[in-house]
C-alpha cells in the first residue's frame, strides 16, 4: 500500500511540476516592436491630458501615415474598434500570457482583416462598428503585418498608439516596464515649485488672489517660505527622450523626503478606466484653467481615490514658526533616469497672508447634495463632487435680454470635480413645439457660445450634464448642418482616389452621416476632428457618378447634397 501511495504522490507530485512549467511557459512572452523603426515617443503612459491620464505611449512614425504595423507578440485578435473619434481604427491583439496590445489611430487594416471589417460596415451600413471576432478567426503570429500606421480619431498628428493590457481586469498597464525599452538616457526635470498653505484641509496659495504666479524656478539649495504650520508643495516638470530634447513627456516616479523621512511616492504602473479623470485631482486644476499650467502635486487631495496614490503618503510638511526643514524632491522616468533637487523650506511668520483664516476655517468638506431651484431652472450638485473642500459655490440666474432664456452661472471657475453636475432649464411655452430643438450651451466670457452640451427635454425642462463650472444657457438649434463642396483627392500613402467633402455644424454637432452613390450605399469614412467624410473609389474617371450625401445634427436637422459628377482624367 504504501508504495501504491508513494507512487500516486510521485504522479501528482510530477504532473504539477509539468503543469506549472507549461504555465510558465505560456506566461512566457517575449515582445517585438510594432514598427520597423526606431521607437521614439510623442507621448508617456499617465502623462496628463485634457481631462484625463493617457492610457498608453504615442510611439512617433516619422510625421507620416503608411508604416506597415506588426502584432508584438502570437496571439489572436480579440476586438476591432472602428470610431470617428477617440482610436479611430484600433485592433486589439489577445495574448498567451493573458495580456491584451492594442494598437489605435490606424490608417488601415491588411488582407483579410481588412475585407471581413468592410463586409461588416456594409452589412450593417455604418462606418463606426465594433467587432469582437471568434478566437480561431484571425490567429496571428509575432512579427505579422496587421494594419497601416495613421491618424485616424482624436489624433493629433500621425502617430501609433500602444497600450498593454491586462486580460481579466483591462486595466492598461505601463508598456515601458512590460517588456518594453526605449533609447532614453536623459533625466526628466524639475522646473520650478509652488507652495501651499495647508488649512483645514484646504491647500491655498501664499497669494490666493493673483493666478500670475506661475511658481519659483527651484536651483539646488534653494528656501522657499510660507506662514502656516502644515504647508505642501506642487512642481512642473516634464521627461525628455533622446530623439528630441524638445519633447515634453510624463513623468513615472515621484518622491518627495523632509530630512530623512519619505512623506510621499508614487509611480505609475497601471491604470484604471474609471479614475482615468481623476488627472484633474493630481494637478493643479485651477492653475491649468487659469495660466495653462501644469503642476503636479505631491500631496493627495482628500476626495482622491485613485490607486497609485493611496499609499502615496500626506505630503505635508509639519513644520514650526522659524522653523525650516529640508526636502529633496525625485523625479524618475520608467529607464531608471532620475533628477533630484535639494532645497528648504521655512515658516516665517512675518510673511503677510492674503487670505482670511477665519474664513478658510468655516469651510466644511462639502460632501452633501447641494442644489438651488428657480421657477424655471434647477441645478443640482451630487454628493461627493469635490476632491477637496471649496466655498460654498456661487449659483446665480438671469434672464437673458435678448433670448429671454434663464442664464445659469456656477462659479468659482477651475474647480476640478470628481461627479459632473445636471443643470436643467425650462423653455417658455411657446417652444414646446420645438423642444427637440432646444440645447444646452455653456457661454464664455463675452456671452458667445463655448460649447453645446446637448440635452433632452423631459417633464418641461431641458437637462444637461457638465463636468466644469460655468455660464449656462439654452438655446435653439433649427439650422442643419452645412455641407461642403465634393472634392476628388489622390492621397500620398497609398496613392489612391477619395472622394471628400467636409460636414460642419455650428451648434449640436454632426448625429449621423450617409452616402449613396448610384443609388447604392457606399462606405464613407468620417474623420471627426476635421469634419471629413471621405470614400475610396477605385476609377473615377469611368463613368459619372450620381452623388447622393445626407447627414442630421443631435438636434435632428438634416441636410441633402445631391449631385452629377464626371471627372476629367488630366
Amino acid at each position: 500500500m504504501k508504495g501504491k501511495h508513494f507512487n500516486q504522490l510521485v504522479y501528482k507530485i510530477t504532473f504539477a511540476f509539468f503543469f506549472i512549467v507549461l504555465n510558465c511557459q505560456a506566461q512566457k512572452v517575449s515582445y517585438r516592436s510594432p514598427l520597423n523603426i526606431d521607437l521614439k515617443l510623442a507621448g508617456n503612459f499617465c502623462e496628463p491630458r485634457t481631462d484625463h491620464f493617457h492610457s498608453g505611449i504615442d510611439i512617433k512614425t516619422e510625421g507620416r501615415e503608411g508604416l506597415p504595423v506588426f502584432a508584438v507578440a502570437d496571439g489572436f485578435i480579440s476586438r476591432i474598434k472602428i470610431s470617428s473619434a477617440g482610436f479611430g481604427k484600433a485592433i486589439y491583439i489577445t495574448h498567451p500570457n493573458h495580456k491584451v496590445t492594442v494598437y489605435a489611430h490606424l490608417h488601415s487594416f491588411t488582407g483579410a482583416l481588412h475585407d471581413s471589417v468592410e463586409a461588416l460596415q456594409y452589412s450593417k451600413q455604418t462606418f463606426e462598428v465594433e467587432w469582437f471576432p471568434e478566437k480561431n478567426l484571425f490567429p496571428v503570429e509575432k512579427g505579422q503585418q496587421i494594419a497601416w500606421s495613421g491618424n485616424s480619431g482624436g489624433s493629433e498628428a500621425p502617430h501609433l498608439h500602444f497600450e498593454i493590457r491586462d486580460e481579466k481586469s483591462e486595466e492598461p498597464l505601463n508598456p515601458l516596464l512590460n517588456g518594453w525599452q526605449v533609447n532614453d538616457t536623459i533625466a526628466p526635470s524639475i522646473d520650478s515649485i509652488i507652495v501651499y498653505h495647508v488649512l483645514n484641509g484646504r491647500y491655498v496659495f501664499m497669494d490666493d488672489s493673483s493666478f500670475k504666479l506661475a511658481g519659483k524656478r527651484l536651483n539646488d539649495k534653494d528656501t522657499l517660505f510660507g506662514n502656516a504650520d502644515s504647508i505642501a508643495i506642487a512642481f512642473s516638470g516634464i521627461d525628455k527622450m533622446n530623439d528630441s530634447l524638445a519633447s515634453k513627456l510624463g513623468l513615472y516616479e515621484v518622491t518627495l523626503i523632509e530630512e530623512e523621512d519619505t512623506i510621499y511616492h508614487f509611480s505609475f504602473d497601471k491604470l484604471n478606466f474609471n479614475e482615468t479623470r481623476k488627472v484633474n485631482a493630481y494637478i493643479d486644476y485651477k492653475l491649468k484653467i487659469y495660466n495653462d499650467a501644469i503642476y503636479q502635486r505631491c500631496f493627495t487631495l482628500p476626495g482622491n481615490s485613485f490607486n497609485s496614490f493611496k499609499n502615496a503618503g500626506s505630503g505635508i510638511i509639519v513644520i514650526k514658526k522659524g522653523e525650516t526643514k529640508k526636502l529633496k524632491l525625485i523625479v524618475s522616468d520608467a529607464n531608471k533616469n532620475n533628477s533630484a533637487k535639494i532645497f528648504y523650506i521655512k515658516n516665517d511668520a512675518s510673511l503677510k497672508q492674503s487670505f482670511n483664516i477665519k474664513k478658510i476655517n468655516s469651510i466644511p468638506y462639502p460632501n452633501n447634495q447641494i442644489s438651488k431651484k428657480w421657477n424655471n431652472a434647477e441645478v443640482l450638485i451630487p454628493e461627493g463632487a469635490f476632491y477637496e473642500p471649496i466655498e460654498e459655490p456661487t449659483l446665480k440666474r438671469v434672464i437673458d435680454r435678448k433670448s429671454k432664456f434663464p442664464v445659469i452661472e456656477i462659479a468659482p471657475r477651475g474647480v476640478a470635480l470628481k461627479k459632473p453636475i445636471s443643470i436643467r432649464i425650462k423653455p417658455r411655452a411657446e417652444y414646446n413645439s420645438i423642444k427637440s430643438k432646444l440645447v444646452i450651451v455653456e457661454l464664455n466670457d463675452k456671452r458667445k457660445v463655448k460649447r453645446c452640451l446637448g440635452g433632452f427635454y423631459n417633464n418641461g425642462f431641458v437637462t444637461a450634464s457638465s463636468k466644469d463650472f460655468g455660464v449656462f444657457t439654452l438655446a435653439v438649434d433649427t439650422v442643419a448642418p452645412k455641407i461642403g463642396n465634393i472634392q476628388l483627392e489622390q492621397d500620398s500613402v497609398f496613392n489612391m482616389w477619395w472622394l471628400r467633402v467636409k460636414l460642419q455644424d455650428d451648434l449640436s454637432g454632426i448625429s449621423s452621416y450617409e452616402g449613396r452613390i448610384n443609388s447604392e450605399w457606399v462606405l464613407f469614412e468620417y474623420d471627426a476632428k476635421s469634419g471629413l467624410l471621405s470614400y475610396q473609389i477605385k476609377d473615377p474617371f469611368k463613368t459619372s457618378l450620381d452623388i447622393y450625401i445626407e447627414t442630421k445634427d443631435q438636434s435632428g436637422n438634416k441636410r441633402v447634397f445631391e449631385k452629377e459628377m464626371k471627372f476629367e482624367n488630366k
